[in-house]
């Protein structure tokens, strides 16, 4: 969460300048696998913050409800693998990418690191 808070504060304070500015909207699939798969490094760090937030947010949410996590990551599991999941997820499934990438995110992670029941 801390991560989201300070990227969206780096945005804030970058330049933003029209070939700075980012051109992807993370919303929906499309636009994150645009983001992930840039070569601009700002597009980069949006697309791993916005992973981390969902993850993130899933995480609380279910512990806020008394839930069951949908994503259980294993130890040693890096922010750079959960991202190759996702862009793999997304290019797999072309027909989804124009739903809501936080709902994408989800099915991919809990796909790659479901938890025990």
């Amino acid at each position: 969460m801390r991560y989201a808070i300070f990227l969206s504060l780096l945005l804030l304070i970058s330049d933003s300048t029209p070939s700075s500015r980012p051109k992807a909207d993370l919303v929906e699939g499309n636009g994150l696998l645009e983001a992930c798969t840039s070569k601009q490094p700002l597009q980069g760090a949006m697309c791993i913050g916005y992973i981390r937030g969902v993850i993130d947010g899933e995480n609380m949410m279910g512990t806020a409800l008394n839930k069951r996590p949908l994503v259980c990551l294993a130890d040693g599991v890096t922010l750079g693998q959960v991202e190759e999941v996702v862009v793999k997820y997304l290019k797999d499934n072309p027909a989804e990418r124009n739903k809501s990438s936080a709902g994408l995110i989800g099915i991919a992670a809990a796909t790659a690191w479901p938890c025990p029941q």
